[in-house]
């Protein structure tokens, strides 16, 4: 986890002029970046197992993500928004579903 600064920024206008400016800083705590990696088959095999449980995002396909837990077990998702949730959908485990095999399903998916 990260911790991330923003910096915000306030303008106070009357009849259209800017009276005032004030800025703030606001520090995020556990702000998560979500990794994105192209995944290939040597990548995902040889990944080794994470301190908690993470998941890296496919940049060719959308949605198509891994999840990799604590033990070392490897789940293909596909992640899609419901509302304002985000979702996810369990494609099977690596190695029993390949790589390509997972692409197409969340292609099917998308």
């Amino acid at each position: 986890m990260l911790s991330l600064e923003v910096y915000e920024c306030f303008f106070y206008t009357t009849l259209g002029k800017t009276l005032r400016a004030s800025f703030r800083t606001v520090k995020l705590r556990n702000f998560h970046l979500m990794a994105k990696e192209k995944l290939t088959d040597p990548f995902i095999r040889n990944h080794p197992k994470p301190a908690k449980r993470i998941e890296i995002c496919d940049t060719l396909e959308s949605g198509l993500a891994i999840r990799i837990s604590t033990t070392g077990n490897k789940s293909f998702v596909y992640r899609y928004r419901f509302g304002k949730a985000v979702k996810r959908y369990t494609i099977g485990r690596f190695p029993a579903v390949r790589l390509s095999v997972a692409r197409e399903k969340a292609k099917e998916l998308s």
